[in-house]
C-alpha cells in the first residue's frame, strides 16, 4: 500500500536533514521553560489561552494545563496524540482508519477548538482534527483549557481549547538536528531541522517523513483495522524585531497525509481505500508594544486544504468512488491588551471566512462568514490574599445562524501562598458544520444515505467548574476539580427512512438531544528526589443523553493516568514510563453487536509506553522503547496499533 517517494519532497527532506547536526540537548534548558533561549530558566512559564495574550501561568484567569518543551522531549512522544494520551482530563480517541481525536470533560472532538499559534486548524474528519498529524518536533509547548471557552474563542470551544505553540530559533547563531527512528512493525520516521538566530531575528525550518504499515486485529476478515500511513510535513517559522516597539512573526506550513486500508462493505464487497489530505497554511502576526502595560497584536491566517478519497471495489467498478474536496479558511484578528491599575483588559475583533467545495454537499459548495467582537477584564480586587474576578463577553454573527452571545465569569482566590482556588461559569456554542447543514452523501458499499439539514440550530452549553491547587513544597503539587456541562440542541443523526429491498436507509442530522456531563478531575505531581518526577491522575465522568435516558456512547466513567520520568543529567540518561487505564465504556445499537438499542459495556484496558535515551557524546543520543506494552486493542471498538518496539538515533549541533 506504499507509494514511491515524491522526488521534490525527498530532495527537500535530504537538504534539511543534512544541515549541520546537534542532539536534542542543544534545545534543552535545565528548567521546565517553554522554550530554551527565549525564556530564561529563571523566568516564569507563560500561557496565552485564558486571555489571548501572554500572562504568567499562575496569573492565568482559568486553570491551564501547560506541557513544556522539556517535558515533550522527556516523553519521547512522536505526535500530539501520543503526548496528550497520558494527561489527566484529556482523553484521546483513536480510529485506526482516520487518526486520533479527543474528548474534554466528556465532550467530543467537534466541541474542542484546536489552535496552532493561536489560529484554528481546519480539515475535520468525523468532527475531529487528527492530532496524529502534528509532530512533536515542531511543538514548543501545548496549553489545554477544559470547559466552555466560547467567550474568547467562539464556536467549537464549548468543551475547551488546545493551543500548540510552534518552535522558533534558539539562542545559538546556528543549530540543527536530525533524527531517524524505526520500529518492529516496519514503520520508520526521518526528521530534520535547522535554525539561525541573531539578537533581533530568528528562522527555523523543519521537515519530516513518517511511514507505517496497516494492521489487522481480526485475521478472519479481509478488512484492515488500521490504515497504512505516509506523512510528509514542512514547517518554516521566522520572527524579526524591528525595534523595541514593532515585531513580526510568520509561519508557513505544508503537510501531506495519506491513509490506505481495506474496507468490507455490504454483501461482502471489498474496497481498497486511499485517503490523502494536503494542506498549506500561511500566518503573519505583527505585534506592537505601546508601553510596559500596553500592546496590540494582529494576526492574518490562511489555510488551503485538499482531500482525495478513492474507494476501489475489488473485481468490479459498480461501486467505485473518487471524491475530491477543497476547503479554504481565511482568518484575521486584532487583540488589544492594556493594564489600568488593577484591571488587565483584553479586547479584540475577529473575522472568519470558510469555503468548502465537496461532492458530498447538496449544492456542491458552502461558505460561512463570521465576524466577532470580544472583551475580558481580569480584575484583581486585592493582593493579600489574592482575589480576582474575570468577566468576559463575546458576540459572534454567523452568516448561517445569526447572532450568539457567549458570557463567562471566572474567579481565583489564594487564601495562603500554598493554595489557589479557581471557579468559572460560562456559556458555549457550536455552529453546525457544512456537512451537517448541506450534506448529501450516498454510500452504496454499505447501503445508506446521509442528508444535511439547513434548519439546524447551534448547539449550546452552560458549563461550570471549580478546582483547587495545593503546593505546600517545591516537590509536591496536587490538583482537584469538579465540572458540569448542560447541553442543549445537540446535533445527531436520526433515521428518516428504514432500509427496504431496493431502497437504502436514510439518515438526517437534527437537533434532538439534551445531555449533561459532570465529574471530578484530579492529579498529583511528586518530585521526591533530584531528577525524578511522578505523575498520577484520576477522572470520573458521568455523561448522559437526557433525551434518551442513556449513557453517552464511548465515554468511560473511570480513567486513571500515570507517568514517571528519571533524568540523570550528569550521565546523559533519561527514562520515561507513561500510560492510562480506561474503565468500561457503553456502546449501543449496531456498535454494541447485540441488536438495535442494546447496551454493551466494553472491557477496561491499559495503554502504556516506555522509553530510555542515552547521550553518547556532546552531539549524539540513542533511544529505545516500547508502545502499547500490554497489547490493548480489539476489532470491535478499540482499533489500537498492536505492541511494537522502536529504536532510533538523534544528532544535533
Amino acid at each position: 500500500m506504499s507509494r514511491p517517494l515524491p522526488p521534490r519532497s525527498l530532495l527537500l527532506l535530504i537538504a534539511v536533514a543534512s544541515l549541520p547536526a546537534s542532539a536534542w540537548a542543544a534545545d534543552l534548558d535545565t528548567s521546565d521553560s517553554r522554550e530554551s533561549g527565549w525564556i530564561s530558566s529563571e523566568l516564569p512559564e507563560v500561557v496565552v489561552l485564558g486571555s489571548r495574550v501572554e500572562v504568567r501561568l499562575d496569573d492565568a484567569p482559568v486553570d491551564t494545563l501547560l506541557i513544556t518543551r522539556r517535558e515533550i522531549e522527556d516523553t519521547g512522544a512522536r505526535d500530539l496524540a501520543d503526548l496528550l494520551e497520558s494527561q489527566p482530563g484529556v482523553e484521546i480517541i483513536r480510529d485506526g482508519s482516520f487518526g486520533a481525536g479527543l474528548r474534554l470533560q466528556g465532550l467530543q472532538g467537534q466541541h474542542v477548538l484546536v489552535l496552532i499559534d493561536g489560529q484554528r486548524m481546519n480539515g475535520r474528519t468525523r468532527g475531529n482534527v487528527d492530532l496524529s498529524r502534528i509532530s512533536t518536533d515542531r511543538i514548543a509547548s501545548v496549553e489545554v483549557v477544559r470547559g466552555a471557552s466560547s467567550s474568547l474563542y467562539g464556536s467549537e470551544a464549548m468543551g475547551g481549547v488546545i493551543n500548540i505553540t510552534t518552535r522558533r530559533g534558539g539562542g545559538k547563531p546556528l543549530e540543527a538536528s536530525a533524527q531517524l527512528r524505526g520500529d518492529s512493525a516496519n514503520g520508520y520516521e526521518v526528521r530534520g531541522s535547522s535554525a539561525i538566530a541573531s539578537e533581533s531575528s530568528s528562522l527555523r525550518v523543519g521537515a519530516g517523513l513518517l511511514r507505517s504499515e496497516p494492521f489487522q486485529l481480526d485475521d478472519a476478515l479481509p478488512s484492515t483495522s488500521g490504515s497504512a500511513r505516509s506523512d510528509w510535513d514542512l514547517d518554516v517559522r521566522g520572527d524579526h524585531a524591528f525595534n523595541s516597539t514593532l515585531r513580526i512573526v510568520g509561519n508557513v506550513g505544508w503537510m501531506s497525509a495519506e491513509r490506505a486500508g481495506v474496507d468490507l462493505g455490504a454483501g461482502g464487497a471489498i474496497f481498497d481505500r486511499r485517503d490523502r489530505t494536503e494542506s498549506l497554511s500561511l500566518r503573519l502576526a505583527p505585534g506592537i508594544t505601546l508601553g510596559d502595560e500596553h500592546s496590540l497584536e494582529f494576526a492574518f491566517h490562511f489555510t488551503d486544504l485538499k482531500n482525495q478519497l478513492l474507494q476501489d471495489q475489488r473485481g468490479s467498478r459498480a461501486m467505485d468512488q473518487l471524491q475530491i474536496q477543497g476547503e479554504q479558511l481565511w482568518e484575521a484578528s486584532a487583540v488589544h491588551a492594556v493594564r489600568l491599575g488593577d484591571h488587565h483588559i483584553t479586547s479584540g475583533v475577529e473575522i472568519l471566512y470558510e469555503h468548502l467545495e465537496s461532492p458530498r454537499l447538496n449544492s456542491g459548495e458552502g461558505e460561512r462568514f463570521r465576524p466577532a467582537v470580544f472583551v475580558q477584564d481580569d480584575w484583581q480586587l486585592s493582593d493579600e490574599p489574592l482575589v480576582a474576578l474575570t468577566p468576559g463577553l463575546r458576540f459572534d454573527h454567523d452568516s448561517d445562524f445569526g447572532g450568539q452571545f457567549s458570557p463567562k465569569l471566572s474567579g481565583r482566590w489564594e487564601p495562603v501562598e500554598e493554595l489557589l482556588v479557581r471557579a468559572s461559569y460560562g456559556w458555549g456554542f457550536r455552529a453546525a458544520s457544512f456537512q451537517e447543514l448541506l450534506m448529501h452523501f450516498e454510500n452504496p458499499s454499505v447501503g445508506y444515505v446521509v442528508e444535511g439539514n439547513p434548519e439546524l440550530r447551534p448547539e449550546s452549553s452552560r458549563g461550570a467548574s471549580a478546582g483547587l491547587t495545593y503546593r505546600p513544597t517545591r516537590w509536591l503539587r496536587a490538583d482537584l476539580g469538579v465540572f458540569r456541562n448542560d447541553l442543549q440542541n445537540l446535533i445527531t443523526s436520526a433515521t428518516t427512512q428504514a432500509p427496504a429491498p431496493g431502497a437504502p436507509q436514510i439518515f438526517q442530522y437534527t437537533n434532538v438531544d439534551e445531555a449533561r456531563t459532570q465529574g471530578v478531575e484530579s492529579g498529583v505531581r511528586l518530585r521526591p528526589w533530584a531528577g525524578w518526577i511522578f505523575d498520577l491522575g484520576y477522572t470520573f465522568t458521568d455523561a448522559k443523553n437526557l433525551s434518551a435516558d442513556q449513557w453517552l456512547e464511548g465515554r468511560p466513567r473511570h480513567r486513571a493516568t500515570f507517568g514517571t520520568t528519571w533524568r540523570a543529567e550528569a550521565a546523559g540518561f533519561t527514562a520515561n514510563v507513561r500510560g492510562e487505564w480506561v474503565g468500561e465504556r457503553p456502546f449501543y445499537g449496531v456498535s454494541s453487536g447485540l441488536g438495535e438499542g442494546a447496551l454493551r459495556w466494553a472491557d477496561p484496558y491499559t495503554l502504556a509506553s516506555a522509553r530510555i535515551a542515552q547521550e553518547l557524546g556532546a552531539n549524539v543520543s540513542v533511544f529505545v522503547g516500547a508502545e502499547n506494552i500490554f497489547d490493548a486493542g480489539n476489532p470491535d471498538d478499540l482499533a489500537l496499533t498492536p505492541r511494537s518496539f522502536f529504536a532510533g538515533v538523534h544528532t544535533s549541533y
